[in-house]
Parts: C-alpha cells; sequence; structure tokens
C-alpha cells in the first residue's frame, strides 16, 4: 500500500508505480521493503521509514527509489520510464579500473533487470489499453424519489439499534436496497433496479435492517 493510501488520500496510478517499485525490490533483494510484526506496523514502516537501500544492486538503485519516493508529486510518473531506466542499466557495460571490469552487482540483479523489463513493458500496454478501453456499462440517470410512501429507517441510532447502513447500493451498481417502515410499523427491505422508476417489496423481510449486498451483486 502506498503512503497515500495508508493515509486515505487519493491515488491514483502512482500508486501502482509504489507497487511496481515495491515487486521490483524484493525481486533484487529477497526482502520486503517495508514490514513488521503487524499490518499497523507495516504501514508506519511505509509512512515513516525507509528501505534498505544497501542491498539493493547498485544498477537497479536508481529506478527502485524512484519507484519509492514517498511523495507521490516527486515519484516517476509513468511506468514508461521505468522502461527507459531499465534499457539505459542494460546498454552500459560495468566500468573498468585498469583494464579491469569493476564488480558492481550479481548476474542475478542482471537477470532481474531484463525479467522486470519485460514486465514494464507488459503493464506500459496494459495502462494503455485500460485508458481506451470502452465502458461495459452505460451511463445510468435515475432519481433520487424513492416513492411517497417510504420512510426511511436510521439503524444507526435509537433503542435496539443495529450497525448498517438503511440504504445500500450493489457492487456491480446496478440496484439498491432500502429500510421502509411499513404503516404497522414495522420494517421491511425494499429493492430498486437504478434503471427502473419504482422499488419492489422483498418478501419475508418484516422486521429486517442492516441491509447488504453480496460480493457478487446477488
Amino acid at each position: 500500500m502506498s503512503p497515500e493510501q495508508a493515509r486515505g488520500h487519493d491515488a491514483d496510478k502512482r500508486a501502482d508505480i509504489w507497487a511496481f517499485g515495491v515487486v521490483l525490490y524484493e525481486l533484487l533483494t529477497g526482502r520486503r521493503p517495508f514490514g513488521g510484526p503487524t499490518v499497523s506496523d507495516s504501514l508506519a514502516s511505509v509512512l515513516k521509514e525507509e528501505p534498505n537501500w544497501e542491498v539493493v544492486p547498485d544498477p537497479m538503485r536508481r529506478l527502485v527509489r524512484l519507484c519509492l519516493v514517498k511523495d507521490p508529486r516527486r515519484r516517476m510518473r509513468d511506468i514508461g520510464d521505468a522502461r527507459i531506466v531499465l534499457e539505459d542499466c542494460l546498454a552500459h557495460p560495468a566500468p573498468t579500473v585498469a583494464g579491469t571490469p569493476v564488480r558492481v552487482s550479481s548476474p542475478r540483479s542482471w537477470i532481474a533487470a531484463t525479467c522486470v523489463l519485460g514486465i514494464a513493458a507488459i503493464a506500459c500496454g496494459a495502462l494503455a489499453w485500460r485508458a481506451t478501453k470502452p465502458a461495459e456499462k452505460p451511463l445510468l440517470r435515475f432519481t433520487e424519489n424513492l416513492g411517497r410512501d417510504v420512510a426511511l429507517v436510521d439503524v444507526m441510532a435509537g433503542p435496539g439499534a443495529r450497525n448498517g447502513p438503511n440504504v445500500v447500493i450493489s457492487p456491480d451498481g446496478s440496484r439498491i436496497v432500502f429500510v421502509s417502515l411499513g404503516k404497522d410499523r414495522r420494517s421491511r427491505l425494499f429493492t430498486r433496479r437504478l434503471d427502473q422508476p419504482n422499488a419492489t417489496l422483498l418478501e419475508g423481510t418484516e422486521g429486517a435492517l442492516g441491509p447488504f449486498f453480496s460480493p457478487n451483486s446477488h
């Protein structure tokens, strides 16, 4: 999880760049850049600590650093830039001293660099495809008027209250379910498709509160 996500801020493709950097760090070093015994410790490490850069092979260190900058405004902005940096690393041979090659990294780093170059190329294509992919569903416009006989129930307060909202929308965005009080003062669940004007009573839901959908929207 990127620092901006850990703070609850809005995230964009730069959060994916961060994730790419984490995977690359683990691939090159066999270690996790951030960690701890609990999820909270791991998030604290992401926000406050720096990875151990000394274990990252020299040719790849600059790329990993650019991906793992905590401030998204200073982080690498596009995965295509990673490919440029990788190609530059692979294009330049190891330095020499008096004609003797200087070992700056293990063969493992160069193998990893080649693998990541391919991953970066695939990622570039995937991002471009996603950007041009048409929406799977048309835009829906609907009224929030649930009907004159609807009396929504506040399930968050009052005697015997239960956790949960009184209006929920399905994960696929096609349907809402809400709790309404009838003339007998008993709560019931109603459902309505967003592309339809009228709601339908869900039979057998007398006394129901706190509705929720399954992940598949059923």
